[in-house]
């Protein structure tokens, strides 16, 4: 049984945020462009129920040079990635957590690409340690704006959300 080993209380600025979101076809995706970043809280289907949603996700790709704790930018593709591919970026600054933890302030310029370069904004958001560990060829890149909606129906699922600060300087996890 897993322990929770962070504490954190009454760090997360804002107010909690309802989305009835449209669901089309299974596999679906949602993008949160007004907000850089947000946590999940609770998905349900809106007959009742909970639906099964999931992060986007995007792969690293780098298997040439490595990525340091200083990298500017992260070239990524979809290799690895198999339930939820075609999960669209904003188009603006939105926030990724790495498979080490970080969570990283990114711009997309090709936003509904399978591939291209995310350009590093700032790197250690929120108290996130820079790491190289979590940035390596094929590690999960989690996109913390977008989520893939993952049940075969097409009624609209309500998500309770908590927007993340736009201030990466915010310290929550530190």
């Amino acid at each position: 049984m897993a322990e929770m080993t962070e504490k954190k209380f009454n760090r997360m600025p804002g107010i909690d945020v309802i989305a009835k979101v449209p669901q089309a076809a299974q596999y679906d995706s949602v993008v949160f462009t007004e907000f850089k970043g947000v946590s999940l809280l609770s998905a349900r289907l809106i007959a009742g129920g909970d639906a099964t949603v999931v992060r986007g996700q995007i792969a690293v790709n780098n298997a040439s040079t490595a990525y340091t704790a200083t990298t500017t930018a992260i070239v990524y593709d979809e290799d690895g990635i198999t339930s939820n591919t075609g999960v669209n970026r904003s188009a603006e600054n939105f926030y990724i957590q790495t498979a080490s933890g970080e969570i990283i302030e990114v711009y997309d310029a090709t936003s509904e690409a399978s591939a291209g370069t995310l350009q590093v904004i700032k790197r250690g958001c929120f108290g996130t340690t820079p790491s190289a560990t979590g940035i390596a060829n094929n590690n999960i890149l989690y996109l913390l704006n977008a989520f893939a909606l993952m049940d075969n129906q097409t009624s609209p699922i309500e998500m309770l959300i908590k927007p993340y600060p736009n201030d990466p300087e915010v310290n929550l996890f530190g």
